[in-house]
């Protein structure tokens, strides 16, 4: 399903991947806070464009990637989601992992899929009518578990895995993989970080000019709060890479789902945190929570501080997704539900724009109140 703000100035485009839903936002005005009980005039009713699972991302053209009846597919929209290519089956593909395992630059789009144990990569130079044999990622040994974030930026790809599962000798890691090449080829698995004493919660991978942006949430010692919110930082296009860095501060939550941007060196990371986890008790269990943001104006060096994005009462929000652009936009959108527990597929999506590269927010508003029955 797909939905997208009135067309005027500049428009570009919000991704996410949960509940199979694309949004596109533009330049246009918020619409004032009497709006907020329900969805606004100015986003278009959905279109369904797989049968199950989607996947986005931007190059010259948008991309989805998804799966209808068992087999993934591909198609494509030059105007800005207002139409699409029919379905395409892309050839070799297998399973797509959790989160978001496609990326585009140009008219190069790329997709990591499951098959056998395996992460396989394949490529499209055609933007999406044709594509490559598979490639394995090597020294990775894949299950239901992988949670698969890939960037791409000239012929650089930029591929980042974690778990919820322990690997086979019991412990947690972080995983990377670059490609120089436009994925024909992958250097050697890179380890970024071995400290973690419970599964990370691994949130997204960004690129600009050549330097890439991991974020990620991780428990380093059981017991204690919970997840804390990580970030990575390679100055030199994934060769070297940082010490983790808490991004999100000494706060008492847990903290899970960060996810990373950036534009014109600015840096942005927002994640989810659940304001009542009990550890005691069976996970998931908060009630409640908010989306909070950090941002760092010199490139990822150095951090303003947490800040409060969205809490809503009665609502717990969640699975946060973000984009940028164009000129100093920022955009927001996130899932709207129950109790951490209870996610549907008929959940709200809930919205906020900023204008100055997250400085100040326009206020929340419903982009969709009830995607099941769109």
């Amino acid at each position: 399903m797909t939905a997208k703000r009135s067309a005027s100035a500049a428009p570009r485009f919000v991704r996410t991947a949960m509940l199979g839903l694309a949004l596109c936002a533009c330049s246009s005005p918020m619409l004032p806070d009497e709006n907020v009980d329900g969805p606004s005039p100015e986003w278009s009713s959905p279109t369904q464009l797989f049968g199950d699972e989607i996947r986005l991302t931007v190059g010259d053209k948008l991309h989805a990637i998804g799966v209808t009846g068992g087999v993934t597919q591909h198609r494509s929209s030059a105007d800005e989601g207002s139409t699409w290519s029919a379905p395409s089956p892309i050839t070799g593909a297998g399973e797509l992992p959790i989160y978001g395992p496609v990326a585009a630059a140009g008219s190069n789009v790329y997709v990591v899929t499951r098959v056998g144990g395996a992460l396989h990569v394949q490529r499209s130079v055609d933007e999406g009518r044709s594509w490559s044999p598979r490639i394995t990622l090597q020294g990775y040994n894949a299950d239901n578990d992988d949670r698969v974030q890939m960037a791409a930026e000239g012929a650089s790809v930029h591929i980042f895995v974690g778990r919820a599962g322990a690997t086979p000798d019991g412990t947690f890691k972080i995983y990377y993989w670059r490609s120089l090449d436009a994925a024909q080829s992958f250097g050697s698995v890179q380890l970024l970080d071995e400290s973690m004493s419970e599964p990370p919660s691994p949130g997204g991978i960004a690129v600009e000019n050549g330097v890439v942006h991991v974020g990620y949430a991780a428990i380093t010692d059981v017991g204690t709060l919970g997840h804390r919110a990580r970030y990575l930082r390679s100055s030199d296009n994934g060769t070297t890479w940082s010490a983790p860095v808490n991004v999100s501060g000494p706060g008492s939550n847990p903290q899970i789902r960060p996810r990373p941007r950036a534009l014109n060196g600015s840096v942005f990371v927002l994640w989810e945190e659940p304001l009542d986890h009990d550890r005691s008790r069976p996970y998931p269990n908060a009630t409640r929570s908010e989306i909070r943001f950090n941002v760092s104006r010199d490139g990822g060096l150095s951090w303003q501080g947490p800040r409060d994005l969205t809490a809503l009462p009665d609502v717990y929000v969640n699975h946060p997704e973000f984009a940028i652009g164009p000129d100093a936009q920022v955009h927001a959108i996130y899932r709207m539900s129950i109790d951490q527990a209870t996610v549907a597929t008929a959940d709200a999506l809930g919205y906020r724009l900023s204008s100055d590269l997250a400085a100040t927010w326009e206020s929340h508003e419903v982009a969709m109140d009830d995607p099941s029955q769109e």
